[in-house]
């Protein structure tokens, strides 16, 4: 069993004492880490929240990929299990047109098929 809190405090810990370079990094992980115990909580649209106050825009181009992709992963996940059909197929799109990352694309669109394919009947 996975102890969300510490999860949380390790990541929480990490901005606070985190240097200058590397600041804009850890506060936009920590952001996507809170979105994520959201949902695997079960607090799907706490999760969707989260991570549509979550801005990018300040991280490098290599790691805004990166985060990009999670975030899409994590709005569709939520969007599934709130049987939100919008937002299953706004998400879903934006998935498949996002820039790959390290082939972390394939994989991850590949398990959100399984997920939607699983949830939505």
């Amino acid at each position: 069993m996975i102890d969300f809190k510490k999860y949380q405090f390790f990541f929480e810990y990490n901005v606070s004492h985190s240097n200058k370079f590397n600041k804009k990094f850890n506060e936009v992980s920590f952001e996507l880490i809170t979105g994520e115990l959201s949902y695997l909580r079960g607090d799907f649209l706490l999760s969707l929240s989260q991570y549509s106050n979550i801005n990018l825009s300040n991280i490098s181009k290599k790691n805004r990929k990166i985060f990009e992709l999670k975030k899409l992963y994590y709005n569709f996940l939520s969007s599934i299990h709130i049987q939100d059909e919008q937002n299953i197929a706004f998400f879903e799109e934006q998935l498949s047109k996002a820039p790959d990352s390290k082939d972390g694309k394939a994989k991850l669109v590949a398990k959100a098929q399984a997920n939607k394919r699983y949830c939505v009947q």
